[in-house]
């Protein structure tokens, strides 16, 4: 069973070795409900398998720790508003 939010993708992955990180892409994941199943039904039973879901964020949904969205388009960079007479202030960048 997976737990995940739903509406997120989930990548999944599987290994055959957790000292090497050759991570193969199995499949991605709409999550519609939660909890949810996955079979993997390329399995060989001999082998033996390691798993991770990763959860994918859509571009723009989440922004890094200590990082802000800046959403995509055009803006003026500097002092637009005018004000006050900080020694920092600057005029907008044409």
């Amino acid at each position: 069973m997976v737990v995940s939010d739903v509406g997120v993708t989930n990548q999944i992955q599987r290994a055959t070795d957790l000292t090497q990180t050759n991570w193969v892409v199995l499949t991605n994941v709409l999550v519609a409900q939660s909890p949810y199943q996955f079979v993997d039904a390329a399995y060989i039973s001999s082998t033996q398998c390691f798993y991770r879901i990763v959860a994918i964020t859509a571009a723009g949904n989440a922004a890094p720790p200590g990082m802000a969205l800046i959403p995509a388009g055009s803006f003026d960079m500097g002092d637009t508003f005018n004000e006050g007479e900080s020694k920092y202030r600057s005029t907008p960048f044409m």
